[in-house]
């Protein structure tokens, strides 16, 4: 019988140019600019805005919600396109 861990595929995912990290960088921004603030964004996400001002680019598990909380003005596909793509299969 072969073991959970034996039945998933080892996907390797390309790291992140510079490029890429300075796009991620400017969804986030344009995140705050439409939110309002950092501190607003760490409120509706129920976190703190300490958390919130160290990031550099969004955290993929904070991805989706930041697509919901502005109304997908910007996507997780913006945000972290190295985790969930270029959105272009949607």
């Amino acid at each position: 019988m072969a073991r959970y861990t034996d039945e998933i595929p080892d996907y390797k995912i390309p790291p992140p140019t510079k490029e890429d990290w300075d796009r991620m960088a400017r969804y986030l921004n344009k995140v705050v600019e439409i939110m309002g603030s950092q501190g607003e964004i760490a409120r509706k996400l129920g976190i703190s805005s300490q958390g919130v001002a160290q990031w550099d680019f969004c955290p993929p598990n904070r991805a989706r919600q930041l697509e919901y909380l502005t109304k997908r003005k910007v996507t997780r596909y913006q945000l972290r396109p190295d985790v969930f793509g270029d959105g272009s299969d949607v």
